[in-house]
């Protein structure tokens, strides 16, 4: 059976669509624009009038290109993501490498890129510019696209998972369908076990939005509550004792859920 992840339904596929095609616009315009303007500068030594056009209208084709893959990517994804999630653990810590990896290059490209703008007409400094400030976005992008996707698989696959590893714990973003509040919390324990006490001291039946499994857990717990301060209230239920409840809307919950 195909099972759509967290923020579930056609609304939830139609964002990683998007999400996607977004993403993968801003990659491709922005390796084939500054591909075709590193491949002027090496041929004529700087941008004149048609190495402009070039540029522009190889941003444009690879930003096309790039969206079209990005919403295939998206779509499969949302369809097929907590399905493929103990594949996903799998290359969990690859693909943080990988994004380590990215961060560094885009401070490497940036400074090439500023470099390179001091040589270029006048006319081609904008576009060195928007380049450079591009990059870091579209690293942050993906690395949080891909941690909703891993975060998602989490909360739909927490029946499974055990007690925090040693020097870890679970950051979690948990619903009350009852009322739509959101609690945003930490545990070292097995999320299991976590739901089915709060469910009992909340008498409400509660679910995980996503589960973050973090070394920085107290910080970035934090951080959360400090980000949706003026979302902050309290849980209807008398005496319950809980107080990290929160107001959020979809597109909150999503931010929450991309560390």
């Amino acid at each position: 059976m195909i099972v759509l992840p967290a923020l579930s339904g056609i609304a939830a596929l139609i964002q990683l669509i998007l999400e996607g095609a977004i993403i993968g616009a801003i990659f491709g315009g922005a390796i084939g624009g500054g591909g075709a303007a590193i491949t002027e500068i090496q041929t004529h030594g700087k941008l004149n009038q048609q190495g402009v056009v070039n540029v522009a209208e190889r941003a444009g084709k690879g930003a096309i290109e790039g969206a079209v893959g990005g919403a295939v990517t998206g779509g499969f994804i949302g369809v097929a993501g907590p399905a493929l999630h103990p594949a996903l653990a799998l290359i969990d810590d690859f693909f943080r490498s990988i994004f380590s990896w990215l961060d560094d290059a885009a401070r490497s490209v940036a400074g090439a890129l500023d470099e390179a703008a001091r040589s270029v007409a006048s006319a081609a400094d904008d576009a060195f510019t928007g380049i450079k400030n591009v990059v870091k976005p579209f690293v942050n992008g993906i690395r949080g696209q891909f941690n909703r996707w891993r975060n998602y698989g989490n909360a739909q696959n927490f029946k499974a998972m055990e007690a925090a590893p040693e020097g870890t714990k679970y950051v979690y973003v948990m619903e009350d369908s009852a009322n739509g509040l959101h609690k945003i919390g930490f545990t070292k324990n097995a999320p299991p076990e976590r739901l089915q006490n709060l469910s009992s001291a909340t008498k409400s039946k509660l679910d995980y939005s996503c589960i973050i499994e973090t070394e920085k857990n107290s910080k970035l717990e934090s951080k959360l509550h400090s980000m949706f301060s003026d979302q902050r209230t309290t849980h209807p239920t008398p005496h319950s004792g809980h107080t990290e409840w929160f107001v959020l809307a979809a597109a909150q919950v999503a931010t929450a859920c991309s560390f």
